[in-house]
Formats: structure tokens, C-alpha cells, sequence
């Protein structure tokens, strides 16, 4: 009988401890895509006013948060991208554009990854959306755009290997977006 209040005992204290450490957070993910773009001049003498918005579900079945603020990541790809495209960019609110400028707004409206365990490996998947609402003259173009990566790797995935992962879809839809045929036909008309 002292042996059972002696195992109780134990079981009580151990979970006490455990309950006074608090919450076991879970690594955040830090992103830094390689966005890969041919330089053009296409967009020469053109300006886009560029508004990027963050309209993520917070009950998203990710396994990993981001502790990079992904609006602001979004806005600087898609800055750096169109500029390589030969693109003016104007992000501020009370910024003048020229006439014919187009208002571009982009929306993520998701960025999930999960790490799914196999026996003897893992396969970690990101899936990455955007909204795309071009503006200009009166005219108007919505797009959707996303991206899905999957990778194995042996045994169980790392912190390190979902970024890659996750940098790999993130810059695969960005360059979607800024190579997209029909969006750049409808941003150099004039």
C-alpha cells in the first residue's frame, strides 16, 4: 500500500513540475528566399503602387509558426522582383504615382507547412497562396497563384529543412506572379 501512495505521490509531483514550467513553445521558422529573376527592362518607365496584405487563417493546421513577419517578406520580394523588371515602386500611402501607374495588391491567404512522419523518414509539404488584384485606367485583374513543395527526408525533419522547404514554395509563387504573362500584358498598356 505505500509502495501505491509512494507511486501517486510521484506521478502527482512530476506532473506539478511539468505544469509550472509553462507551455513548451515551438520553434519558430525564419524565411529568407532566394527569389531567382531575370533581369528585364519591361516594365521601363512604368510604376506600381504596391499594397501587400496578410489574411491568413489563424486556425491553420501549420506545424511550424513563422517568426518572420511574412507581409513585410511578401513586400520586399515583390519589390525587389518588379525592380529587376524595370518597374517603378511606390509603397507609401501618400506616395504621387504618375498616370497610368498600376495599384497591385497582393494577398497571402496561405502559407502551411507540415512535416507528415513515415516510417523511417518524414515528408515535409508547404502550400503557399496569393490574391492578386491589378488595377489600372479603370481596368481590373484578379489572379490566384500558389505554390506546393514537398520533400523526404531520412528519419525526422529539422527546423532547418522546413525553412528550405518553405523558401523554396515562397519564392516559387513570387516569381509566378512577376513572370505571369497576362499580368504583365496588363500592366504595360498604356
Amino acid at each position: 500500500m505505500k509502495l501505491f501512495y509512494f507511486i501517486i505521490v510521484t506521478i502527482i509531483l512530476s506532473l506539478s513540475s511539468c505544469a509550472s514550467d509553462g507551455p513548451i513553445e515551438a520553434p519558430r521558422l525564419s524565411l529568407n528566399p532566394d527569389l531567382l529573376i531575370d533581369p528585364s527592362n519591361i516594365g521601363e518607365d512604368k510604376t506600381i503602387k504596391l499594397l501587400v496584405l496578410n489574411q491568413l487563417d489563424i486556425n491553420t493546421t501549420s506545424t511550424f509558426a513563422y517568426e518572420t513577419n511574412l507581409r513585410e517578406l511578401i513586400s520586399e520580394l515583390f519589390t525587389d522582383g518588379f525592380e529587376q523588371q524595370g518597374y517603378d515602386i511606390e509603397t507609401g500611402a501618400d506616395a504621387e504615382v504618375p498616370a497610368h501607374t498600376t495599384y497591385l495588391t497582393i494577398i497571402l491567404t496561405k502559407a502551411d507547412n507540415q512535416i507528415k512522419k513515415k516510417t523511417l523518414k518524414s515528408e515535409i509539404l508547404a502550400h503557399i497562396q496569393l490574391t492578386v488584384k491589378a488595377k489600372q485606367d479603370g481596368n481590373e485583374l484578379n489572379q490566384n497563384f500558389e505554390s506546393r513543395r514537398s520533400e523526404e527526408v531520412a528519419l525526422s525533419a529539422d527546423k532547418k529543412e522546413v525553412e528550405q522547404v518553405v523558401n523554396k514554395a515562397l519564392a516559387q509563387v513570387v516569381k509566378r506572379v512577376i513572370t505571369n504573362k497576362e499580368l504583365m500584358t496588363f500592366m504595360n498598356k498604356k
